[in-house]
């Protein structure tokens, strides 16, 4: 397991050899892999079959992979609550691979819309208004509109987020 190391959050617990040139990482459950809008990345350092069989060798090989939400229920803000002054943004999580995000303020007008294309599972809000103006302390709600390939579009609940000063 200390060959491997999993980045940015998470650890190898253990690893199962499935054939000669595939093995199957046991990650720690106390850091479970999560749709947070970031990329992992696993780097094998030093890792052969056998003595005749390297499959990383020296400094490493490394692969990325995103992990995204595969339904409303997935879908989060954080951190929250959000503190103008101690965070710069928000983050979106839990996202299908294609989404956009609406955000309104209280009064329900459209503040801002986001989206999220690149498959990382989430999207960050620098929590400036469509025209750039920086938002004020509140309560916000989000709507998540899912975008499928072919062009269809399916809307999940409106949730909300809270904005400190």
């Amino acid at each position: 397991p200390s060959a491997y190391m999993l980045r940015p959050t998470g650890s190898v617990r253990g690893t199962t050899r499935i054939d000669s040139s595939t093995i199957a990482l046991d990650l720690d459950p106390a850091y479970p892999l999560q749709a947070k809008g970031v990329t992992y990345s696993v780097t094998a350092n030093d890792v052969g079959y056998d003595t005749t069989h390297v499959i990383a060798d020296g400094a490493g090989s490394t692969i990325t992979f995103s992990v995204y939400g595969a339904n409303e229920h997935d879908v989060y803000a954080y951190p929250q609550p959000l503190s103008l002054q101690a965070h710069g943004g928000v983050v979106f999580a839990g996202l299908p691979p294609l989404a956009d995000i609406e955000v309104f303020d209280s009064a329900l007008s459209s503040v801002a819309i986001l989206s999220s294309n690149d498959g990382s599972g989430g999207v960050r809000w620098n929590l400036r208004s469509t025209n750039g103006l920086q938002i004020l302390p509140g309560i916000y709600f989000y709507v998540v509109t899912v975008k499928s390939a072919d062009g269809a579009s399916t809307v999940w609940p409106m949730k909300k987020l809270l904005i400190q000063r």
